[in-house]
């Protein structure tokens, strides 16, 4: 296996072990994938395993998380809670694989974010007396974010003031859309012309089908403030990352009705799509009511 290193040549590392290949009789993806998730693990011998090479385990490890978008969900929650369960006892494992799992599931570095499946790792993790304090602390701060910005939960409270003559915060009929925004973010006046040109998102605004708010990390200037469309509300919130799991910059949430969590962590093209395809629903909601 050999792993690129920057400016340099590649570094190479031996594999963990053979990865499992799905029969090429098996009809379709998700068997296939099904049966990654079955069998991924089976090579490895957990009981006389204390610790591996971290590079190679998370190799491994992002090998095995790609079958998961195409496997049953059913299959792919068996095949962690089996591989949890060989980790319990394991303090050595039971940390290395939740590095492994931080790496692929819920890091920058991750191709997709699977909060469910990671949270099973940190806990199984945090549960081990055996694990130092020290290197739990991260997890667990983590796990609280994860638990409380949890699709369904309501937004905490996170000290939001607004500027300007915007609106406080507060629920909206329809759906609240919040783009957590750093005020140093270069990529920032590009964020708000996607914003000015989605149809989407403009058409809801001017329906009153849809609340926007831009949250920046401290307080801007009334230079900076021109800036904003008519119907934009701006505010910042200093205590935000203390309070909500923010993976990206910007990061947009969208909330209902009620203020629960919808979605989280997007970018504004993935809130115009779900947008469009929620939008019907939305308006026939709201006509009810």
């Amino acid at each position: 296996m050999l792993l690129p290193a920057v400016g340099r040549a590649q570094i190479e590392i031996p594999s963990l072990f053979e990865y499992v290949v799905a029969p090429e009789d098996l009809p379709d993806l998700e068997s296939r994938t099904n049966y990654i998730m079955e069998n991924f693990w089976s090579p490895m011998d957990f009981k006389n395993t204390q610790y591996v090479d971290q590079q190679a385990l998370n190799h491994a490890f992002s090998v095995y998380a790609e079958s998961m978008p195409y496997a049953s969900w059913g299959k792919v929650k068996s095949s962690v809670q089996n591989l949890v369960n060989n980790l319990k006892g394991n303090p050595g494992l039971s940390y290395q694989f939740t590095r492994a799992a931080e790496e692929s599931l819920y890091g920058p570095r991750a191709d997709f974010w699977v909060d469910e499946i990671y949270l099973s790792f940190v806990n199984n993790m945090l549960a081990d007396k055996k694990i130092a304090e020290s290197k739990k602390e991260r997890y667990r701060k983590q796990k609280a974010l994860l638990q409380a910005t949890e699709a369904g939960s309501k937004l905490p409270e996170i000290g939001y003031i607004p500027l300007s003559d915007t609106h406080v915060l507060k629920p909206e009929k329809g759906v609240t859309v919040i783009g957590f925004l750093t005020a140093e973010n270069p990529d920032n006046d590009f964020v708000k012309l996607q914003l000015d040109i989605n149809g989407t998102i403009n058409d809801m605004l001017e329906d009153g089908q849809l609340a926007l708010f831009l949250v920046y990390d401290k307080e801007l200037d009334k230079e900076q403030l021109k800036d904003f469309k008519k119907g934009w509300n701006v505010g910042f919130a200093r205590e935000r990352e203390k309070k909500l799991d923010l993976r990206t910059d910007p990061s947009f949430y969208i909330l209902d009705k009620d203020f629960k969590i919808l979605k989280k962590n997007l970018a504004v093209d993935q809130v115009a799509e779900y947008l469009r395809s929620t939008d019907s629903t939305i308006k026939n909601t709201s006509k009810k009511r």
